[in-house]
């Protein structure tokens, strides 16, 4: 069976062959900048190493048990369980290793943004209320 670090390997690729170092800290800061959501992502990483979340993580639940008073904040995002439950899929899990995580966490990001996209087209005054209760459940 291969372990998760193996897994780990394989799943990043060809990206592997690109190497940083410490020094190049400031380059891929500036980096993800581009890309927002990686940077939420890699702060859940983060945490996730931080709590020694175990591999596999076998469902949603598993997921959502590491989370501190039931939600995850990332600069101005709240993320709470119940945003997890709707946008990690079933389909999402088992979660076999880190870059798996990393993977399926950007995707849930990317279906929010989308779905939240759709909704401001066809009512931009219930997005307006979502986005305030978000805030106000992020200043709490």
């Amino acid at each position: 069976m291969e372990s998760p670090i193996e897994a780990r390997k394989r799943w990043r690729a060809f990206g592997e062959q690109i190497e940083f170092a410490a020094e190049d800290w400031e380059v891929l800061d500036l980096t993800l900048s581009l890309v927002p959501d990686l940077r939420i992502c890699a702060l859940a990483l983060k945490y996730a190493r931080a709590k020694k979340v175990p591999y596999p993580i076998e469902s949603v639940g598993d997921l959502i048990k590491h989370l501190q008073n039931g939600r995850f904040m990332a600069g101005r995002h709240l993320i709470d369980a119940e945003e997890i439950k709707t946008y990690m899929h079933e389909g999402f899990f088992p979660i076999e290793h880190e870059g798996a995580l990393l993977s399926r966490m950007y995707a849930a990001l990317g279906r929010h943004r989308y779905e939240m996209a759709m909704l401001s087209a066809s009512h931009p005054k219930t997005i307006a209320r979502v986005v305030e209760t978000q805030m106000s459940k992020g200043a709490k």
